[in-house]
């Protein structure tokens, strides 16, 4: 009983820091926002423990979480201690690999043969729409300048992520020292280029 009204509270405040993530980006307080947001997501799924109905949803926010502290404070996972955690992108995707493909079953793959018109779609589009979507995404979302990200589009198949955003702060490095060393290193400090 006092553990399910500690998840309740746990969910109350997650959403009065979301409410808090849009009142100071609503506001223009870029520096709360980030913090907000990721405290909103964390709280949530820990939250999301207490309900069965939720608890599917855990490790997605956990995810979605972490993805959303990379993209506010991109220099906490660079490195730590001297240590290029870019380094650590292959083996763990291939552990990630290997536990996706170990919990697969015989049955799994009978029941894709059952249906191959939904595998061939799911081919088709993998092979269409995803190469497709790696150089408009960009553009979109950085207002539609399609072309601005065409160098780095042209690198993802070959190299990871890491490595162009290692590129790209190379590039730019004086307007990120700028940023880091005087602003929160949020969505509103980061340096805008010219249109």
């Amino acid at each position: 009983m006092q553990s399910e009204s500690a998840y309740r509270y746990l969910l109350i405040v997650s959403l009065a820091s979301a409410a808090a993530t849009f009142l100071a980006w609503g506001t223009g307080a870029s520096a709360f926002v980030g913090p907000a947001a990721i405290a909103a997501l964390a709280l949530l799924a820990i939250s999301c423990q207490g309900y069965a109905s939720l608890k599917i949803f855990t490790f997605t926010l956990w995810v979605v979480s972490a993805t959303v502290a990379a993209l506010f404070y991109p220099a906490a996972f660079l490195s730590w201690g001297g240590f290029e955690l870019s380094r650590l992108n292959v083996p763990l995707i291939q552990l990630i690999m290997f536990g996706m493909g170990a919990s697969l079953s015989f049955s799994d793959f009978t029941r894709a043969l059952k249906v191959p018109k939904a595998v061939l779609i799911g081919m088709f589009l993998q092979f269409t729409v995803m190469p497709l979507a790696g150089p408009v995404a960009p553009g979109v979302v950085d207002g539609g300048d399609l072309f601005h990200h065409r160098d780095h589009c042209r690198q993802l198949p070959r190299q990871t992520p890491h490595r162009w955003m290692r590129a790209d702060w190379r590039r730019h490095r004086g307007q990120f020292d700028r940023v880091f060393a005087g602003g929160s290193g949020g969505p509103g400090d980061w340096p805008q280029r010219d249109r």
